[in-house]
């Protein structure tokens, strides 16, 4: 959902970052749906890699505003909530 957001309210993420968002958006959509077969989810995890490419401009970004001091503690947490996301699938 965030990922739509930012798509829908954005002016200054490019056009491959927000086809990247919405690929990545619509890969996470469909993983619940079809967790039950191993090579399916496979190709749409190797998809979601491929559109989260395109994302990581954005992601660069958001680092680089991250004040120096917590900056590791913020991505740390970050990498942890998307970790616990993807155990609770």
């Amino acid at each position: 959902m965030a990922s739509i957001v930012i798509i829908r309210f954005s002016k200054k993420v490019s056009q491959m970052t927000k086809i990247g968002l919405l690929g990545s958006a619509f890969c996470f959509i469909f993983l619940p749906m079809i967790n039950k077969f191993i090579f399916v989810t496979f190709l749409v995890l190797l998809f979601y890699g491929f559109f989260d490419t395109f994302t990581q401009p954005l992601f660069s970004y958001f680092v680089s505003s991250i004040d120096s001091s917590v900056r590791g503690r913020i991505i740390g947490v970050i990498d942890c909530v998307v970790y616990i996301a993807a155990l609770l699938e």
